[in-house]
C-alpha cells in the first residue's frame, strides 16, 4: 500500500457581516485541529470609524481564557478606508487549538465588518492500494 497526503480547507465565517458601533466583536471560536495553517480575510465597509482593527486570539480550552496572538494583529483601517479587505495567516503548529478573530472599532458612531477564516493545509494520510483505490473504493489521483 502506498500513502498519499491530501490538502484539504475548511471555511468559517468567523464574523458575520454586520454594523458594529465603537465596540470589541468576539468572533466564533474555531477549533484549528488537523490543519496547519489559518487564514483570515477581514473587510470593512462603509464607516466612520476613527480604527477598524483585527487581530487573533488562541487558548488551548474551548471557550474560555483567549489570548492575543503574538503578532496576530491586521493592519489598521481608518475612516476613509471604506469597502477594503485584507488578509492575515498564522501557523497552527507554533499556536493553541482554539483561535477566534476579534476586530476592535473606535471613534465614529458605526461601521460595516465580516470576517471570513480559511483553514488549510490539513494533512491526512490516506491509505491506497497500488492501484490508486481507498480501502473504501473511492479513487484516489497519484
Amino acid at each position: 500500500m502506498n500513502s498519499q497526503i491530501v490538502t484539504q480547507t475548511k471555511e468559517y465565517l468567523a464574523i458575520p457581516p454586520q454594523s458594529v458601533a465603537a465596540a470589541t466583536t468576539n468572533g466564533t471560536e474555531i477549533d484549528t485541529e488537523g490543519y496547519d495553517t489559518v487564514t483570515a480575510y477581514v473587510c470593512v465597509g462603509a464607516t466612520d470609524h476613527t480604527t477598524t482593527t483585527f487581530k487573533f486570539q488562541e487558548t488551548a480550552t474551548s471557550g474560555s481564557g483567549e489570548a492575543d496572538v503574538t503578532g496576530g494583529g491586521f493592519t489598521a483601517f481608518g475612516a476613509t478606508d471604506d469597502n477594503k479587505l485584507a488578509s492575515g495567516s498564522i501557523a497552527i503548529q507554533t499556536h493553541l487549538r482554539y483561535v477566534r478573530l476579534v476586530c476592535t472599532t473606535a471613534g465614529g458612531a458605526a461601521g460595516l465588518v465580516s470576517a471570513v477564516v480559511l483553514l488549510s493545509n490539513a494533512n491526512q494520510t490516506v491509505a491506497t492500494s497500488d492501484h490508486g483505490t481507498s480501502p473504501a473504493g473511492l479513487t484516489v489521483n497519484i
